[in-house]
């Protein structure tokens, strides 16, 4: 039930953004018992807006709330936009702060613009992890500069901006990717997850990239269940 209220709540894959200098992937795959990882996005005039987060938990509360949580986000993104991303997680925020308190729990969120005028891109991100921005001159963190939502009320993340070159990617994920384990309980590992990232940066676009970083995950658990849902989304940059 969990399962099938998750997967209700999520965009349809074939709606995914399209825009002149922009590839775009993402890519949900469920653990046994479901967790509450999201994403979504949506395009308003010229800019591409992309979520992903990640709701503490797991199973049917942790689906309720991530199915709240997208339906949220999409709001917020609708009615805030010209504020920014971190106006929209604010948004999310006074919307979701005392559900999330009064079910003991907290969401990570990271809310991205890009700019197809402007080749500006904005992320603003309340303690979502990892968030990878990679260019010729290798990879970075994208960190938090705010706690999860549900933690700390009316405390919006500042926001990181650059503008996009052809050839930059970002990769945004959730620790269903880098915490699971192989065998041997050796986990992924933030470090392997971002050169990974840096490894696969230049082979295609980002459904071929999406797809080989999640080959290189499932070869590395070799067998072993997923503890985690993992969440994936992947934006590429020509």
């Amino acid at each position: 039930t969990a399962a099938e209220v998750a997967a209700a709540a999520l965009p349809d894959r074939s709606t995914m953004p399209t825009s002149a200098g922009l590839s775009f992937f993402a890519q949900l795959t469920p653990a046994r018992e479901t967790g509450g990882d999201l994403y979504t996005w949506q395009q308003i005039d010229n800019s591409v807006w992309f979520a992903i987060g990640d709701v503490s938990g797991k199973g049917l509360p942790a689906a309720v709330l991530m199915s709240t949580a997208v339906s949220a986000v999409d709001a917020a993104i609708a009615r805030s936009h010209a504020g920014g991303p971190s106006a929209v997680v604010g948004a999310v925020d006074r919307w979701l702060h005392q559900r999330l308190s009064n079910a003991a729990m907290f969401l990570t969120l990271a809310v991205g613009q890009w700019d197809a005028v402007t080749n500006t891109l904005i992320v603003a991100n309340s303690g979502h992890s990892p968030i990878v921005w990679c260019t010729s001159e290798g990879t970075q963190r994208i960190e938090a500069t705010a706690p999860p939502l549900g933690v700390i009320a009316d405390l919006a993340p500042e926001p990181w901006m650059t503008k996009t070159e052809p050839g930059d990617l970002l990769v945004l994920a959730t620790d269903g990717l880098t915490e699971q384990a192989n065998p041997d309980g050796r986990l992924f590992g933030e470090d392997h997850f971002d050169a990974t990232v840096l490894e696969f940066a230049t082979v295609g676009d980002a459904r071929t990239i999406g797809d080989a970083l999640l080959h290189t995950v499932a070869a590395h658990s070799d067998g072993c269940a997923q503890s985690d849902d993992q969440a994936l989304m992947v934006v590429s940059f020509s």
